[in-house]
């Protein structure tokens, strides 16, 4: 028997998603889109759902697979989307590529509290219908030098309470110690 002539997409449909599975959900995004005969087995729910573009290694994603991501691969993804994690820096971006009616996940890290709430009242929010989709907000604030003072961060989080109508679950992680609260819910309405 001659296994020269055997090739990946000689296997079973099966066997490539449990290769696949074993993989990260953005490297094989990024890798199988537009590959013919592996395009629509990238598009499966377990590599579609959650996309995390903040990457432990060099802490960001980036600049030429942010493109590809924004450009040619989300937009064809994106009514299976279901969490994103980015950065204040790049959600933006990642947020316009594509309409998401199935978002309900939103996590930030880096997360700068003007930015944030500038994007709040951004027309895609209401266009895209975000501020009922939206169930579950996570924020991590590196407490690095871009950081915002108490008050403007404490006048944020009330924006986001009544901004995000659907809101079950609002995490705010402070990765350094400080003394002072991040958030006070006394006196508030």
């Amino acid at each position: 028997m001659n296994h020269r002539d055997i090739h990946l997409l000689d296997l079973p449909v099966e066997i490539l998603l449990n290769i696949l599975r074993k993989l990260n959900n953005m490297d094989v995004l990024y890798s199988l889109i537009g590959i013919e005969g592996l395009d629509l087995l990238a598009q499966d729910e377990k590599f579609t759902n959650n996309h995390n573009f903040v990457f432990a290694s060099n802490d960001s994603i980036n600049e030429p697979m942010l493109n590809r991501f924004c450009n040619s691969i989300l937009p064809r993804i994106q009514y299976n989307v279901k969490c994103v994690v980015l950065e204040t820096k790049t959600m933006d971006r990642i947020l316009r590529a594509g309409i998401y009616p199935n978002l309900t996940q939103l996590k930030i890290f880096k997360f700068q509290a003007n930015i944030f709430s500038k994007f709040c009242t951004d027309e895609l929010l209401l266009r895209d219908n975000f501020k009922k989709q939206i169930t579950e907000l996570t924020l991590l604030d590196d407490c690095g030098p871009e950081t915002e003072a108490i008050d403007e961060t404490t006048n944020a989080y009330i924006k986001w309470f009544d901004f995000f109508e659907n809101l079950n679950s609002l995490s705010c992680i402070e990765s350094c110690m400080s003394g002072d609260p991040v958030l006070s819910l006394i006196d508030l309405p």
